[in-house]
């Protein structure tokens, strides 16, 4: 009894193992026949789809329903050109008017796919089934991008798998739109041509935004004074727009992914900058700040005056703007001075020299090369000259004329 119970046991423990093994094996197969299924799609996935069911379709132009769209991509649904006519038909996409002798231009299906702002569209394939009701056609698959001149890959009545790998259909990012031609039906222009299912097999995948790096500097500069360039790199754009807030006399280029800003600044005043990257994806400004100085400014002199020598002289004033000092003054009578503060030149002193002095005091600090100018007259001290003679003579006796030579005096007052 042991000996037979031993036994039943062994064999269920054996078909224990040889249904693992079953099943190890059936699910290898399977990831197997799944990774030959992604490789001959190129790892793509269905990004437009539809099975194409219910009752007469054909009475929505384009028809949507049932579709199924990645996201990030918008689509028509599949139409038809205004050469056919929509016939009714259950799961399947159904036209007649088939006959023309060529290919009619008005006579298509119509499918347009366009990828959202910053996506690109990577196509791969375009997989359909069809039927044509009777008879023979002749088809064409074709693209705007070429304005439907040319042939993509080789349709059939019954279906076939288009290849889109080429180049023209990688990195799209405007709409694209395929028009299915079918003409020349042997079964007339009641013949139906139908399109039962399709699929667009491909990938969206971002596009990456617009950058625009940091000023290279944020220069302060002269009025008139050639700008040392300013450099901002960029990435994803591939022009600029319109700067604003650039002085007058810079402007702003770009190539090879970067900004140039250069020029000669003709007007003073502190310059927030921004320039508008376009193309690429993104609404990016490049920004900077430049401060052009105004040229130094010297005022006229508060006064000219005319003072005697030896006698303190009135303050004399220039106003400036932009200079931060003044220089060595140049022209002054000897006792006379010049300083600067708070944008004010003071010149005072008592002259100890006479004489006209037309002075110059340039200003230093700020922009340009600016001075100061004016005149001074020190009159000299009045002189009076030694008797022509000292004369003795008798009362009532006329005095012979008696004279002093004088500098200066413009009269005399009582003797």
């Amino acid at each position: 009894m042991k000996q037979l119970y031993l036994t039943h046991l062994l064999y269920l423990i054996n078909q224990k193992f040889e249904r693992i093994n079953w099943i190890n094996t059936a699910f290898r197969s399977c990831i197997i026949f799944l990774f030959v299924i992604a490789s001959s799609n190129g790892g793509a996935q269905s990004i437009f789809t539809n099975p194409i069911t219910g009752t007469n379709p054909n009475t929505s132009n384009p028809y949507i329903t049932g579709q199924t769209v990645s996201a990030n991509l918008t689509v028509s649904g599949i139409g038809r050109g205004s050469g056919i006519a929509g016939q009714n038909a259950t799961n399947a996409y159904s036209a007649s008017g088939w006959n023309s002798a060529s290919l009619d231009v008005n006579d298509y299906y119509e499918f347009t796919l366009t990828p959202a702002s910053c996506f690109r569209l990577n196509l791969v394939s375009f997989v359909y089934t069809s039927a044509l009701s009777s008879g023979t056609a002749s088809y064409a698959f074709r693209s705007n991008l070429d304005s439907y001149a040319s042939n993509v890959g080789t349709p059939t009545a019954t279906g076939a798998t288009i290849s889109l790998s080429a180049a023209a259909y990688q990195s799209l990012t405007s709409p694209i739109t395929f028009r299915f031609y079918c003409w020349g039906a042997s079964g007339g222009a009641a013949a139906t041509f139908n399109i039962n299912d399709f699929t667009f097999n491909g990938t969206i995948t971002a596009v990456p935004i617009n950058t625009a790096g940091a000023a290279s500097s944020t220069p302060t500069l002269c009025i008139n004074t050639a700008l040392t360039a300013i450099t901002h790199a960029t990435t994803g754009a591939t022009g600029i727009g319109v700067a604003t807030g650039l002085p007058a006399g810079v402007n702003a280029a770009w190539a090879a992914n970067v900004i140039t800003i250069s020029g000669t600044p003709t007007a003073s005043g502190t310059f927030n900058y921004s320039i508008p990257l376009t193309g690429g994806c993104g609404s990016v400004n490049a920004t900077g700040t430049i401060t052009v100085t105004p040229a130094n400014t010297a005022g006229a002199a508060s006064s000219t005056p005319t003072l005697c020598i030896s006698a303190a002289l009135t303050a004399i004033t220039h106003a400036t703007t932009g200079a931060t000092a003044i220089g060595a003054a140049t022209g002054l009578p000897a006792g006379v001075t010049a300083a600067w503060a708070a944008n004010q030149i003071t010149i005072s002193g008592t002259p100890t020299a006479s004489g006209t002095f037309n002075y110059s005091i340039p200003l230093t600090g700020g922009c340009g090369s600016v001075n100061a100018t004016g005149t001074i007259t020190v009159t000299p001290a009045n002189t009076v000259g030694a008797a022509s003679s000292t004369p003795t003579l008798c009362i009532n006796t006329a005095l012979t004329a008696i004279t002093h030579t004088t500098t200066g005096a413009i009269a005399i007052g009582a003797a």
